[in-house]
Order: structure tokens, then sequence, then C-alpha cells
């Protein structure tokens, strides 16, 4: 935040921005300037600010309603949810530079792995043990989130799970603190922080849209930036706590990283005018539009998983064979698209001999393919279910439109 940094002084506060610059000790005893960000909610109009976004707020709602409605119509929804969750960790991963295809990912599930590969499905780690806490979101969840994170993984060296204990900063490559985009406040002012954003995502003002205050609580994170590394993707999976904690879905279904990827620039901009100018509704605008169209379109997903579901068991029908296990295998396809025959035989409780006979099958059916080209240690993937993790034009890729 260079525009930020030129503010005259320390400790000054610019009437709109919603914090102030404060002295950030560097190492060696310097000091630069940084911003600090008051506490939720920001002192503003609500009334004003929601009624000017009540188009966008409708949208939203609407959208993640006609969502839930649907995915509650699924059979078996955790299991057929599961590609939702891929996608999100997929594009969560590549905002921040890491590129993986969706078969390398599922690959990690059968023991083989690349590093990029494993950032992602550490990624869904994550979501999954975020999903299953009942307690507060507060910086200890958000910290065994981080840390599962980063396990093995680039930046595994920056403290994962824990705060930071130094300043940072934001630019590009190479640059220092002087000249950079944006210096998150001071390790020292970390605990307090998250403690008062707890407090705030807990109970927000009765005044304030549940939509809204997840805009809001996702920008405060982000402008605190807890931890060394790894902050946006703990950002991204803040929002998808926060609309499960509110009721505004049942299940984690709406996943915005698809949209930031596509908008990147405009989203950091947006963070840095909330800081610099208090411009919350280009940010809340930005916001709710993202839960729109990605609400949208996991409703559209939703429907081809079914569809998808529905295709597998009607052409395993009519090969005229069959299996007291093949629909279980199935639906397993969706929670994990690679296997092997002793993975069927495991997650089924089948013989070695029933595994590989149903593996068969499903390749003689167009359902499963190998992938590894070798005599032993054969992968099979799911090619179909993969691609709805990946593509942007499922149906049309699926089912030719």
């Amino acid at each position: 935040m260079g525009e930020l940094l030129s503010i005259e002084s320390g400790d000054t506060k610019r009437a709109l921005s919603p914090g102030r610059l404060i002295p950030v000790r560097l190492g060696g005893g310097e000091t630069v300037l940084g911003f600090l960000p008051d506490a939720l909610p920001p002192s503003a109009d609500w009334v004003g600010i929601c009624g000017r976004q009540a188009e966008g707020l409708l949208g939203a709602t609407l959208a993640l309603g006609r969502l839930d409605g649907i995915a509650g119509r699924l059979p078996h929804p955790d299991l057929l949810l599961r590609p939702l969750w891929a996608r999100e960790a997929q594009l969560s991963s590549r905002i921040e530079d890491v590129v993986t295809t969706a078969e390398e990912v599922a690959l990690v599930g059968t023991g083989d792995e690349t590093d990029e590969a494993r950032e992602v499905w550490n990624y869904l780690r994550a979501l999954e043990r975020g999903m299953g806490a009942s307690g507060a979101i507060d910086a200890g969840l958000l910290c065994d989130l981080h840390e599962l994170l980063m396990d093995g993984v680039r930046g595994r060296e920056k403290a994962p799970g824990r705060l930071r204990d130094r300043a940072v900063w934001i630019g590009r490559p190479g640059s220092g603190p002087r000249s950079a985009r944006y210096v998150p406040p001071g390790a020292d002012r970390l605990e307090k922080l998250l403690d008062d954003m707890s407090g705030f995502v807990a109970a927000p003002s009765e005044r304030i849209p549940r939509l809204v205050a997840i805009a809001l609580a996702h920008y405060q994170f982000e402008a605190i930036h807890p931890f060394l590394d790894g902050n946006g993707r703990v950002g991204r999976l803040l929002i998808s706590l926060l609309l499960c904690r509110y009721s505004l879905v049942e299940r984690p279904l709406v996943y915005v990283s698809a949209y930031i990827e596509k908008h990147k620039r405009t989203y950091y901009d947006l963070l840095l005018g909330v800081s610099r100018d208090g411009a919350w509704e280009d940010w809340i605008a930005y916001f709710l539009d993202a839960v729109r169209t990605q609400a949208t379109d996991a409703a559209v997903r939703c429907g081809l998983l079914v569809r998808l579901r529905e295709d597998m068991l009607r052409r395993v029908l009519d090969s005229g064979k069959g299996g007291a296990k093949l629909d279980a295998l199935i639906d397993e396809l969706f929670r994990q698209p690679v296997l092997s025959v002793k993975m069927v035989h495991e997650s089924l409780g089948v013989t070695d001999v029933t595994a590989r006979r149903y593996v068969e099958l499903l390749e003689s059916v167009g359902v499963l393919e190998e992938i590894t080209g070798g005599n032993y240690g054969k992968r099979y993937a799911c090619r179909e279910v993969l691609r709805l993790i990946e593509s942007d034009t499922p149906e049309i890729e699926l089912f030719g439109g």
C-alpha cells in the first residue's frame, strides 16, 4: 500500500479510513509505518449502505436459498458435494500461484503426490477441519487451520499454526517495507485484534446483514494478516465457515475463490481501498456479486453431480453385470476420483478379487480409466468427476451442452 504509506505521520487517522497508521518495528530497531485497523463494526450509516446494496443483497440471498434447496434434495449429499470442495481448494491455491490439476490432487489420496498437489490437498483437510469445528471462530481455530494448510509444503518453515512474531509487508517480490503496497500491524497487536474480530463474528450487530458481516470479517482478517504466510487461504476458508455458521447455507457449498481468481487485481485493489479511503461499499458490492455468482455456479454443478451419478449407474445396469457394492463404489468416486484396486478392497470391505472385478467393470463401461500404464501399482481415474471439478463449462464437457 504505497498510497497508504504516504499519509503524513505515525499514529494519525485519515477521516474515512477505518484505522490509523502506527510505527511497526523491524529488525535492528528500525521502524516503518503500518496500518492498524479499527475494531469491527465500522462506524457507518448501515441503513443507507444496506439500502444502496439491497439489489446485491437480495440477489446473493436468493442464490444461496436456491442452492440450499437443491443440495437438500441430493442423494448422499456429503459424498456428492466433495467435488465442490476440491474445486475450491484448487482455485484458492491458484490465487497464490500454485497451479495443479484435479488429477494430481486426487493422486495425493493414493499416496502419490507433488508439492503443489499437497498444498491443495492440505486446503481440503483444513476445510474439513473447519467445518467440523463447533467452538468459536477464534485465533485458536485459525491457527489450527493454518497448521494444516502449511503441513509439509512450501512455507512450512514459516511457523505453521502460530501467529507471526515479526513484521511483514505486502509488495512486489524483493521489495522492502518502505516501498510496500501494505504493511499490516506489528506482531504485538495480533492477539487483541483477533480477539476483537472473533467477538464480532460471534455476535455481529443486528443492523448489519450476515452476508455483509462476512465481507467485513474477511477484510479485517486480511488487514490483520496474522501469519507469516498463507493468510489468503485462511481468509477464504473463513468465508466458507461463516456462511455455514450464519445458516446462510446448511452445508459448505459456496466458495468465492473462482470469482476472486478471475478478478484478482480488483480484489486486492478493493481491500486496499477500504484501508485507504474507507471504501466499504465498493468492497461489499464485489463480495455480494462473488457470492451470487458462485452460488449460481454451485447450483449448476449440483445438478450435474446428480446427473453424472445417474448416468454412471445406468451404464453399469446396461452392462448386465453388477455387484452388491457397486453403487457404493460409484459414490466413492465423488469423494476420491483416483483410486487403486487395493483402495477399493479396503474402503468397501470386499475381497481383492471382487475389488478387481468391480474396477474392471467400471473401466469397461467408461467410468474409470487406467492412468499409470504400468503392470504394478495401477491407478484408475474417473475423468468425468475430474472434469466437473476443473472445468469452467462442465455441462458442455460432460454432456455436450
